[in-house]
């Protein structure tokens, strides 16, 4: 998830080039997206890339998470 912290004048936005969309950014907004299908395989509409500030300044914040398959706890480990 990218969490804006800042209006930005102009530019900025967060292009996702596969899926055709862009996000323009907006204090106290946020963009959240799956980067994995549910068999595993990469989202490849999720490819995204900064579009540069053309005037002001851009604050963000990237809040990831990582899930992952359900692992087992070593031999004697408490859960």
């Amino acid at each position: 998830m990218k969490r804006i912290l800042s209006d930005v004048a102009k530019g900025g936005g967060t292009s996702f080039v596969q899926g055709g969309m862009k996000a323009t950014p907006e204090k106290g907004s946020a963009v959240f997206w799956y980067n994995m299908l549910k068999n595993g395989a990469v989202n490849d509409f999720t490819w995204h890339g900064a579009c540069p500030v053309l005037f002001g300044e851009k604050w963000g914040k990237t809040l990831g998470h990582i899930d992952r398959f359900p692992r087992r706890l070593p031999s004697g480990a408490q859960k």
